[in-house]
């Protein structure tokens, strides 16, 4: 049996095309994500991600869309281009598969969601009694649909020669997004029940909760958004590749966020600890917390919240705009990038004894900007 350092390897190897702080950077969030999600061994990291060489292609197509443009494809590579996508995309059916694809139905109450889908929507919803009511593409069916000890178990797959039928395809300066439909899976909750932990993966399906006490949120997607609204968690896991994470006040004790591409906002966030990192999605912060970090690669990040303990931002060539306290203590250094303190340039070093909070601010070449208040 391989091992997951096997697939690393290889996933490794596919990744010619980034640079050498882009594929290092990868590596070590999906390690991370591995190790955590209990994904111990190739099949595993095969099964949730793909075989290294696609997952490869995915990753590099996504960083590759945040750099500048190179020249349109000329319209018959497109035409031809987009052709094959939809000849293999959506050639063959599902296998004799013929469950139904939408419907609706009054659920046992459950106190914990358990919920994982290719390409659908996922919301939820205040309504009198305990109820889902799906739509999903053709090539998108059921595998389980149950209350089970209290949770609610919803778990779809694509079938035979296509994805789910939520596609993007991407040519040169051509982006054409194939939606015949709005495909959702809407969960109906009363206002008063108790619940417990949520978990929700999607492959391209977005995610909106808003509203909620939950104790504990956890969300993965590979282009799948996620916003929450009003909502209170004992501890909240956000991962993404190219999907957006928004956040719109939100309490919690932890909260960890990461992505490949995609941006990470929080706003009105408070927190005991919160840690970000991206690739080349850029940060927002505003809210309070003990404890915060968050890493780039090549994501600007700003900060106009506040910490208790200590900050740590760190980037490789990505802006940093932060705003802190007046007394804090304050470490930044950059190798190339320049240092500015309410206005005046630092040069590439800045040590300035304080109180708390302790912040600490690196940058291989993007130029860090502090204001206090």
């Amino acid at each position: 049996m391989k091992t997951a350092e096997q697939y690393f390897q290889e996933l490794a190897a596919c990744l010619g095309g980034l640079t050498d702080a882009e594929r290092g950077s990868v590596l070590d969030y999906y390690r991370e994500y591995a190790a955590e999600a209990g994904l111990d061994d190739y099949d595993r990291l095969v099964s949730h991600f793909g075989p290294p060489q696609g997952f490869a292609e995915q990753l590099t197509g996504e960083l590759a869309a945040h750099r500048p443009a190179s020249a349109p494809a000329a319209d018959d590579t497109v035409r031809t281009g987009i052709r094959g996508l939809l000849d293999s995309l959506f050639a063959g059916g599902s296998a004799g598969q013929t469950p139904p694809r939408q419907g609706g139905q009054t659920l046992e109450p459950f106190s914990g969601v358990d919920i994982h889908v290719v390409s659908a929507d996922v919301r939820f919803e205040e309504g009198e009694t305990f109820a889902l009511r799906y739509c999903l593409p053709a090539r998108e069916y059921i595998e389980r649909c149950e209350v089970t000890g209290g949770i609610l178990h919803f778990v779809t797959r694509a079938g035979r020669g296509g994805t789910g039928g939520s596609v993007h395809l991407h040519f040169g300066s051509v982006n054409i997004n194939l939606n015949t439909a709005e495909y959702a899976v809407i969960v109906t909750i009363p206002r008063g029940a108790q619940l417990g932990d949520f978990s929700v993966a999607t492959v391209s399906g977005n995610c909106k909760l808003c509203d909620r006490t939950v104790a504990g949120l956890r969300f993965s997607s590979t282009s799948g958004d996620l916003t929450l609204t009003c909502v209170d968690c004992d501890a909240a896991s956000f991962t993404t590749v190219s999907g957006d994470v928004s956040v719109h006040t939100l309490g919690c004790d932890t909260l960890t966020a990461g992505t490949t591409s995609g941006e990470i906002r929080l706003e009105d966030v408070s927190a005991n600890r919160i840690d970000c990192r991206t690739v080349s999605g850029d940060v927002r912060f505003d809210g309070d917390a003990d404890r915060f970090r968050a890493k780039t690669v090549s994501g600007d990040c700003e900060c106009l919240g506040s910490t208790a303990v200590s900050a740590e931002w760190e980037t490789v060539s990505g802006d940093l705009d932060i705003r802190t306290a007046g007394g804090a203590a304050i470490a930044a250094s950059s190798v190339s990038g320049e240092i500015g303190l309410d206005g005046a340039g630092m040069g590439r070093r800045l040590a300035r004894p304080g109180g708390a909070p302790a912040l600490t601010l690196r940058s291989t070449s993007g130029d860090i900007t502090i204001a206090t208040q």
